[in-house]
């Protein structure tokens, strides 16, 4: 029963940071920043699976009743490189400024900032929430990063909806490289599984019980993780339900959390000697594994959330820990096949271990590298500005493969060494 309710647990506290394409702006989350490609960057068959006919963001606020008799909240909605230009740290127009002449007072309550100076459309407005207000609607006209803040002027409280509507489907656009990835990824790895677990089975009729039964694991859990991220990609461009979006990535979560876990076992355990020759305790392989499924449920549940400076130190550290786990793997696999290359009983099988070490060897040039990479890359963006202008966010089209997916092709090369190898 405990058991039962520890999954539960965990289940629902991985789907509340579940992503989907609709926001809450309010008091205290008063800025969100969401990533979009423009109408040129669609092809022509693309408005056939999307829902809408022009990426656009519309911003509804609730009706809300407040002390203040006419509650106004101050909204700004802009590309992310002109965000210096007008919001928060700039001036709202109140009755000194139109006294001085700086604005109108048809613009009461509206920011006014060096609009004219943009390299691309700023939106101001002043939103009065007590006389229900009508649906701000902004076109997006290219592809890139946009803001929308809302700062409460007189309203001390308010509440509203922003949702970005995207011509490209219902997925956000920072996880449409994904998408394509993990399409290629599904088919990669069950053509893989199936040549590796032949040559597996067909060459290796000795290997022990328990290793064999979680090889198969291995193997079904890499290809049921590429199927359901793609499948679940593809629902969420094709219908975005938010619920169930969040169940499906919830169970994405646990399964690649999982995969991790075992691909990082089956590794360790397969490269090891002859079981009269191995002095070596399995431990290593239990603990890595647990480790590589703590790292993964929370360097995942932190890749969904939207950038938000107090979370920024944390997703560091989850993805950082992840990486570290894999850079480990690797180590301890190049360093069995160095042992395994010098085993008299493995004679004749030279080319093969030999082939094991080079990948090993590849593979863990690759993690390292990698993770010396994400560190340098989320340091950068943790300290950055508010608006984010540093690399990371240059290449935010990028950033599905640069922290993240890199992972899964560091995971399936501790599938492929221990085939070559054990």
């Amino acid at each position: 029963m405990h058991h039962l309710t520890f999954w539960l647990s965990l289940i629902l506290h991985i789907a509340s940071g579940a992503m989907a394409q609709r926001y809450q702006l309010n008091q205290s989350h008063w800025r969100q920043c969401v990533e979009a490609f423009g109408p040129a960057s669609l092809s022509p068959g693309t408005l056939a699976s999307g829902a809408y006919s022009r990426s656009a963001i519309s911003l509804n606020f609730a009706n809300l009743v407040t002390a203040e008799k006419d509650p106004i909240v101050s909204v700004a909605i802009f590309r992310k490189i002109d965000g210096q230009l007008g919001g928060r740290m700039h001036y709202v127009c109140d009755s000194k400024a139109i006294e001085a002449g700086a604005c109108r007072p048809e613009s009461y309550g509206a920011f006014i900032g060096r609009l004219e100076d943009a390299k691309h459309p700023i939106l101001t407005e002043a939103v009065h929430i007590s006389q229900y207000p009508s649906t701000i609607y902004f076109p997006l006209t290219g592809s890139g990063s946009y803001c929308v803040e809302a700062i409460g002027f007189t309203a001390s409280t308010f509440s509203a909806v922003m949702r970005l509507h995207s011509a490209y489907g219902h997925l956000p656009a920072i996880q449409v490289g994904k998408w394509h990835f993990m399409a290629f990824c599904f088919l990669t790895s069950l053509c893989l599984s199936v040549a590796v677990a032949i040559n597996h089975f067909k060459g290796r009729p000795s290997m022990e019980v328990h290793r064999s039964r979680l090889f198969v694991l291995v193997i079904c859990l890499v290809c049921l993780d590429a199927a359901i991220a793609w499948a679940n990609l593809t629902y969420i461009n094709r219908h975005g339900y938010q619920y169930a979006c969040e169940t499906i990535w919830t169970l994405n979560i646990i399964l690649r959390a999982c995969r991790n876990a075992a691909v990082v076992s089956f590794a360790l355990q397969s490269l090891r000697p002859r079981p009269s020759q191995d002095r070596s305790s399995p431990w290593v392989a239990y603990v890595l594994g647990v480790a590589a499924f703590a790292f993964t449920v929370g360097r995942e549940r932190e890749m969904l959330r939207d950038r938000n400076e107090s979370h920024d130190a944390l997703q560091l550290l989850w993805t950082l820990g992840s990486g570290v786990v894999l850079v480990i793997s690797h180590i301890e696999c190049l360093r069995r096949t160095m042992s395994l290359r010098r085993q008299p009983f493995r004679e004749g099988k030279g080319t093969r271990s030999r082939a094991a070490h080079c990948t090993s060897l590849a593979m863990a040039i690759f993690t390292f590298c990698f993770l010396i990479l994400d560190a340098v890359l989320l340091h950068l963006w943790s300290r950055a500005d508010e608006y984010g202008h540093n690399l990371l966010t240059r290449l935010w089209w990028a950033r599905w493969f640069l922290v993240d997916e890199w992972q899964t092709i560091s995971c399936l090369g501790l599938v492929v060494v221990p085939a070559l190898g054990a």
